[in-house]
């Protein structure tokens, strides 16, 4: 299913505006657990439909945690901008990854065009395929190796905007035996919002990276977030940026020297700094995907990568935000201003 809003286009110099996802992160508050449902996603109407379920630890049915959450976004203006959003829903299969394209009626005198991920969401409680074991809910989520997704370079073709949109979803086994046989059979319900801007300008691109070692070191492991700076040279004076697509990878190794899955306890991947208005957008991205919790399986090896295009365009002006709160177990929607 396709949504479209198209936002107004308004006089040269005039900077448009729209809100751009910076940012988000979840960290549950108690233990590590399962990952049923994961939704981060921005509106332009300055809510965000945000969304965790951990399975039956988390709900109450065996078990209750409580999800504490942080997103990030940029209110960016751009003189002469026009922005176009579609949203597309998808399923991933066993394989753990697929690609769709996204695709919208693009507006008038569209001369450059750069595509933003706004928003997305992994959802394991949806019908799977006959072979799926009757004897595992896939509601109840999975434990993982990491998740993400990812945009191509967008088109304008014959008045089409187009952009290719990547998610990876990578379930893998731990200690439930009826889990780890649904896992082969796993289908994983996506879904990506991408905000398309169409301006007179130039768009620099860049992808950062990070890892870190967390030795088995239970229970509760420091796990501290991951870092890589952000720094990427223009041509326009004035620039935005925005994200392009994350991956989030989790290398678990059991006590016996097994590859593994695990629960995790945190994820996500923030951006902070700015446009310096000579043609430099300095920052850092911070991420993380962790296990740390009372009962741990073994070693992690975390790591990530993020990328960021640069819209360049005199003029261009960016005020970021971040809002944090907990929320009960589920989906809600919270208001950014």
């Amino acid at each position: 299913m396709l949504l479209l809003t198209l936002l107004a286009c308004q006089a040269p110099g005039e900077p448009v505006h729209a809100l751009v996802l910076s940012g988000w992160e979840y960290e549950w508050e108690q233990l590590s657990h399962r990952v049923s449902l994961l939704r981060v996603d921005l509106q332009q109407d300055a809510t965000a439909d945000i969304a965790l379920i951990g399975g039956s630890y988390t709900t109450g049915q065996d078990a209750s945690d409580t999800p504490n959450y942080r997103i990030g976004w940029s209110d960016i203006g751009v003189p002469g901008a026009t922005f176009t959003e579609v949203n597309g829903e998808w399923v991933v299969g066993p394989e753990g990854s697929s690609t769709v394209a996204l695709s919208v009626e693009a507006p008038e005198n569209c001369e450059n065009v750069t595509a933003y991920l706004n928003g997305f969401s992994i959802e394991t409680g949806i019908p799977q395929s006959a072979d799926y074991p009757a004897d595992y809910d896939p509601a109840l989520g999975y434990t993982s190796n990491g998740f993400g997704f990812s945009l191509s370079e967008p088109t304008n073709e014959n008045g089409t905007l187009r952009v290719d949109v990547t998610a990876n979803v990578r379930w893998a086994p731990q200690d439930r035996e009826d889990m780890n046989a649904a896992i082969p059979f796993a289908q994983t319900g996506v879904s990506a919002r991408v905000l398309f801007a169409c301006y007179a300008g130039d768009t620099v691109t860049a992808t950062v990276s990070g890892s870190a070692d967390y030795p088995f070191e239970p229970a509760y492991t420091e796990q501290p977030p991951m870092t890589a700076p952000v720094e990427i040279a223009g041509v326009a004076p004035d620039g935005v940026l925005g994200n392009t697509g994350f991956n989030l990878d989790a290398a678990f190794t059991n006590v016996d020297g097994s590859d593994a899955g695990d629960y995790l306890r945190s994820f996500g991947v923030e951006l902070t700094g700015a446009d310096d208005g000579e043609g430099n957008w300095t920052g850092t991205t911070t991420a993380q995907i962790t296990n740390s919790s009372l009962i741990e399986f073994g070693d992690l090896l975390a790591s990530f990568s993020a990328s960021y295009a640069r819209i360049g365009v005199r003029g261009s002006i960016t005020d970021m935000h971040t809002l944090e709160g907990t929320h009960t177990v589920g989906e809600t929607t919270i208001h950014l201003e």
